[in-house]
């Protein structure tokens, strides 16, 4: 921004001013088509600027797409704003202590949450202030995060602009309660309605928030009576649903007119200095629009940044698909073979007791690893996989979430922004549902949507898969799906030395992790679990169980084990399978997998999930784009169907059986004289 007077009061003017002009300036741009589709705050000035003025550096800021003032007087750089409404992700990296603007309606006020949170728990003085529409607050994230914070007493402000217009929905037909302020009673904390027009009482209001909540008292919700003077977006025309009369009358109650008679009475106004400022604005914008505009042009050709920074290190599939999107010569990948996991000793635990000695440890080794989730405290969790932890590392480490998946996840992805390292328990995968929006929009494009620079390194584990003759929702198989959310890591394992391994990974991880524990694996079998594991359990690649030369076997979760065990049974046959295990389903390193079929000539993969955009389809299909000969190719796995109640939950479980009798198909046309094998 341009050097400011000295004056407070002249400095607030100024800061007016250059938003309206910056809103004037972006406005005509888009009209132009020089700018994308723009979210116009005519009207809105002193609402953003008061507020983020009394913000201090340290504090973080939380837009939506409308907040372009509020984000410019904390301190956005001009050009990085431009960028990004002319639209281009390059623009993120200069944002510093104001968050990416969010799109999605109300799913950013859990994160001012969980930053918060982090402050409270680093013993840090900043506080969060989270901008939001009346719109916003007829949203579930609205609740969960009001709540939560209140729980917490966590130090957020949370900042309602209510300009009556949630695009051409009034108010009205967005809640009962005219006063949006008035909702906070519900929450035990405190609710003021306040002039958004005027940008001295906006300034005390957020003040005196801010104040209350770095002593520790909790969060505040303020409501900013204000009005948009222009559409929804500088494509909508507002008049087709909107009175002119109440415009007219909003006109009257212009920041800029209202805080130039203030100065005006007190003898402050000086309309020449007024005049220079403005053409100083207009000059300042004119030239950055010329700077920005060359620095976009520059950046249309380069589409290979939009592969870079989807993880922190670029898998090789995302590498290929890069090079074919930007013309490259496309390398084929090196196919290698999986080494074999040889047997350790260690102690015999069930998989559930060796993901609670993982978590132990990881709260052991390191301060910032932080657990959450319903009813893993005291309780343990539903399968007493945090058993002891909540007695062990206490309340502030280990605590129990209200019901509310988005929220909670929502929380652990600002935990995440603000330095910790949260785990979040969602209590059953079948649950998961309400925080997807959470995973895909936020989790997983924070490192994409900065260029690299903020991370969103959390952990988010639920029990996933039937076997345990659970009610509706308790048994489904979600891995499909998640895997199918650019940026996301997802992880399955199959056996207890397993688990620990790859939570130590997915913990070392700095990407968000979804880490899928098979439910029907807590307790039904043990495995060697070593203090000191010298298999190096990475997140990617996949693990050879056995060696094999007739039939690749592909399979993850609890299907591992009925994979291994029709393997002992085909050998009977002189069938050799080779059983791979997928620990790792998204990104996908399929390579050792080309090279295991380029040697076999067959495929089977096995899980419990539906066969739809399954993991064997995409298997199958980079096999053929490669040229991998693959004659013969079969998945055992679930239904396109819900999954089923108990009493039918074996139809959609492939046994040890069945996948036997797939082996014995698919090699045996070559084994004319197959015989048990004594």
């Amino acid at each position: 921004m341009l050097d400011l007077p000295r004056s407070p009061r002249l400095r607030s003017y100024a800061r007016l001013a250059y938003a309206r002009r910056l809103d004037r300036k972006l406005m005509s741009l888009s009209r132009q088509g020089r700018v994308r589709v723009y979210t116009p705050f005519l009207g809105q000035e002193a609402a953003q600027v008061g507020c983020a003025s009394a913000m201090e550096r340290d504090d973080i800021l939380l837009p939506t797409f409308r907040d372009s003032a509020a984000m410019v007087t904390h301190g956005v750089p001009l050009d990085d704003l431009l960028l990004f409404w002319m639209g281009y992700e390059e623009a993120h990296l200069g944002f510093g202590n104001t968050l990416p603007l969010t799109a999605p309606i109300a799913t950013h006020l859990p994160h001012a949450v969980g930053l918060a949170h982090a402050a409270m728990l680093a013993g840090e003085r900043r506080a969060s202030v989270v901008m939001f529409g009346d719109g916003a607050t007829s949203k579930g994230d609205f609740h969960e995060a009001m709540n939560l914070a209140a729980v917490l007493r966590a130090p957020v402000v949370f900042f309602c602009q209510n300009n009556h217009w949630a695009i051409s929905t009034p108010l009205s037909a967005q809640t009962a309660q005219p006063r949006i302020a008035d909702k906070a009673v519900a929450y035990g904390m405190p609710g003021e309605q306040i002039d958004g027009n005027d940008h001295d009482a906006v300034e005390r209001a957020t003040l005196v928030a801010l104040e209350r909540a770095r002593r520790g008292q909790g969060p505040t919700l303020i409501e900013a009576l204000t009005w948009r003077r222009d559409g929804h977006s500088a494509i909508d025309d507002a008049s087709t649903y909107r009175d002119p009369h109440d415009g007219r009358t909003w006109a009257a109650r212009d920041p800029l007119d209202r805080m130039r008679a203030r100065l005006e009475r007190e003898g402050r106004w000086d309309a020449d200095w007024a005049q220079r400022f403005d053409d100083r604005v207009e000059e300042h914008l004119a030239t950055a629009v010329r700077r920005v505009e060359a620095r976009a042009a520059a950046l249309a050709t380069d589409h290979a940044s939009v592969f870079d920074h989807v993880f922190a290190v670029t898998p090789p599939g995302l590498a290929a698909q890069r090079d074919a999107a930007t013309a490259q010569p496309v390398v084929a990948g090196d196919h290698f073979e999986a080494p074999l996991l040889a047997p350790v000793a260690g102690d015999e635990l069930h998989l559930a007791g060796a993901i609670n000695r993982a978590l132990g440890e990881a709260l052991a080794a390191d301060e910032r690893v932080v657990l959450m989730g319903q009813d893993i405290g005291r309780l343990g969790g539903v399968f007493k996989v945090t058993d002891g932890l909540h007695d062990r590392f206490g309340a502030a480490r280990v605590w129990d979430t209200p019901i509310a998946e988005s929220g909670m996840v929502g929380h652990a992805i600002g935990l995440a922004l603000g330095g910790r390292r949260p785990i979040c328990e969602i209590q059953f995968s079948g649950f998961l549902y309400p925080a997807y929006d959470q995973l895909r929009n936020h989790a997983a494009r924070f490192r994409s949507r900065t260029r690299g620079a903020r991370s969103c390194p959390l952990v988010l584990r639920t029990p996933n898969g039937g076997g345990i003759a659970a009610p509706e929702s308790h048994s489904e198989s979600v891995e499909a799906t998640l895997a199918a959310i650019p940026g996301l890591k997802v992880v399955v394992p199959g056996d207890p030395r397993g688990a620990r391994g790859l939570l130590h990974a997915a913990l070392a991880d700095p990407d968000p992790v979804m880490f899928l524990e098979p439910t029907a694996l807590y307790f039904a079998l043990k495995g060697a679990v070593p203090a000191d594991d010298p298999h190096a359990w990475a997140i990617g690649p996949p693990v050879r169980r056995r060696r094999g030369d007739h039939v690749t076997v592909v399979a993850y979760g609890a299907g591992l084990r009925r994979a291994l065990d029709a393997a002992d049974r085909a050998a009977r046959y002189g069938i050799e399978a080779d059983v791979i295990e997928l620990t790792t389903l998204s990104p996908l390193d399929h390579r050792p997998i080309a090279a295991s079929v380029a040697r076999t000539g067959r495929l089977v993969v096995h899980h419990d999930g539906t066969p739809y955009g399954d993991v064997g389809a995409e298997l199958a299909a980079r096999l053929h784009g490669e040229g991998v000969a693959l004659h013969a190719f079969r998945r055992l796995c679930g239904h396109d169907v819900p999954y089923p109640y108990p009493g039918h939950e074996a139809v959609c479980c492939p046994g040890v059986e069945a996948l036997e009798a797939a082996l014995v198909e698919l090699v045996g046309p070559q084994h004319r004289r197959l015989r048990v094998v004594d």
